[in-house]
């Protein structure tokens, strides 16, 4: 089984979270995520994650923290995905690997659809209503989403 690691960016400003959505062939085109991209071979997430936002959004993210990260197994593929709260000076400059973007209140996360493995840091930010990292002292822990969809397990992992 491939193993795909990426980094997501969990980005707040006045109690609001940035969320963008996917355009393009990707065939989960169409779905809401915290944007990041993958991480390349000998790159650190937060390097990957500062890369990605210049890449897609024409902006800089300064990594703050670890979260902790989410298992997205389907098929034959695995993706890791690292989530950092970061933290943006200005706004997107412009929308190169997305359609839209939103920034959008805690409670307000649960009115977009969400990419299967960002949904754990959802579920979580939505029961904190703080940017927080995920629960559990490490390892990993079967999340309330595991087992639904075409053959998806997820699980997630605190920092």
């Amino acid at each position: 089984m491939r193993t795909i690691r990426v980094v997501a960016g969990v980005v707040r400003r006045g109690g609001r979270l940035l969320i963008a959505r996917r355009a393009g062939d990707d065939p989960l085109a169409g779905h809401w995520e915290f944007p990041g991209g993958k991480v390349r071979r000998g790159e650190t997430p937060a390097a990957a994650l500062r890369r990605e936002w210049r890449e897609e959004f024409g902006s800089d993210v300064t990594p703050l923290r670890e979260l902790g990260e989410s298992l997205h197994v389907s098929g034959t593929r695995r993706i890791c995905l690292r989530f950092v709260e970061g933290e943006m000076a200005g706004d997107v400059a412009a929308l190169y690997a997305h359609d839209a973007r939103a920034w959008v209140r805690f409670r307000e996360l649960d009115r977009y659809v969400f990419a299967p493995a960002d949904r754990p840091m959802v579920r979580h930010l939505q029961r904190a209503g703080v940017v927080a990292p995920l629960p559990g002292a490490g390892g990993w822990a079967a999340s309330p989403s595991a087992g639904r969809g075409r053959g998806t397990t997820i699980r997630i992992r605190a920092p």
